[in-house]
């Protein structure tokens, strides 16, 4: 598929699936192939594909900034710091991307935060400020998780884009929040195959085979 796999519309994205359900795959392809600039927040150090290059937590946020000013996609990975230092990492990003002035909504740099479920402290506060206020600032976020009923509401629910792959019985109630009907993912997931995944944005309910 050469074509890109998100409607690059001026939203916030959820991408959510158990795990081995296709959601990493299709989020790294999909991010991949987003026109500008990318900042993932690797947290699981998944192996990302081109053109993203590697840059670490110990790189300063001046270089960062100006590589996604080109238009850059970054995979930002934290090498041996604890799950407290992560949050307060990504918190510092985002907050000082959400005060850069140098986005917009035409040029717009995507956020994407892998285990969206674990978020806290600063980096929650972050994710909520850009699920609320990004989208005038040119901050998109793209959110990943496999355990879509632990995440923030507010998280998922500013999302305009839902990209739902296989999800156990006990995350139900997640789609059901959504007004989505779970009997139709699960007959859609069953009819398209593995990996398969269901995309709604509020006005369309659409399964789709693998990418």
């Amino acid at each position: 598929m050469s074509g890109p796999l998100l409607t690059l519309n001026n939203n916030h994205v959820f991408i959510c699936g158990i795990t081995r359900s296709g959601k990493t795959y299709f989020a790294k392809t999909a991010c991949a192939k987003l026109r500008g600039p990318v900042l993932f927040f690797n947290i699981q150090d998944e192996t990302m594909p081109a053109p993203f290059i590697n840059v670490t937590h110990e790189y300063e946020y001046k270089d960062i900034l100006n590589a996604l000013r080109k238009g850059y996609k970054l995979n930002f990975t934290f090498g041996g710091l604890s799950l407290n230092q992560i949050m307060r990492v990504i918190g510092y990003m985002c907050d000082r991307l959400m005060d850069s002035g140098i986005f917009s909504q035409a040029r717009p740099v995507y956020i994407v935060i892998d285990e969206a479920q674990i978020l806290e402290d600063r980096a929650l506060k972050a994710a909520i400020a850009i699920s609320t206020r990004g989208l005038a600032r040119g901050v998109r976020l793209i959110a990943i998780t496999q355990r879509p009923a632990l995440c923030n509401k507010t998280i998922y629910t500013q999302a305009a884009e839902q990209y739902i792959f296989r999800l156990a019985p006990s995350e139900a109630q997640y789609i059901k929040n959504k007004g989505i009907d779970y009997d139709y993912c699960l007959a859609e997931w069953e009819r398209l195959g593995d990996y398969s995944y269901i995309f709604s944005d509020g006005f369309v309910l659409r399964g789709n085979k693998a990418i």
